[in-house]
């Protein structure tokens, strides 16, 4: 536990001088601490810039649609390489991320 609290506390010092985030001690907190969850796709996949993950509903349908991007890539290759049973299962994966959105 010590090692821990060690690092959580060099944690939120090298967090302050790096990034621009004025709570930064709500994600190190023992209890109900913010998830720390930063990438260079958080306001979209157009989006460039290394930053805070604020809503986990955009996250997913951030993620969502590079899935759905993928599939769609895969079922193109293998339309093209007439692999019916790959066609076939790439639908299928297609299906099911359309219904779990």
């Amino acid at each position: 536990m010590q090692d821990l609290t060690s690092y959580n506390k060099n944690a939120v010092i090298i967090a302050k001088k790096y990034f621009n985030v004025p709570d930064i001690d709500d994600y190190y907190k023992k209890a109900d601490a913010k998830p720390l969850i930063f990438c260079h796709f958080a306001r979209g996949l157009g989006d460039k810039v290394y930053n805070e993950v604020t809503e986990f509903k955009d996250l997913y349908k951030t993620l969502m649609e590079v899935s759905t991007l993928l599939v769609t890539r895969l079922v193109w290759l293998c339309s093209h390489h007439i692999d019916k049973h790959m066609v076939c299962l790439a639908t299928m994966i297609v299906s099911w991320l359309c219904h779990t959105s």
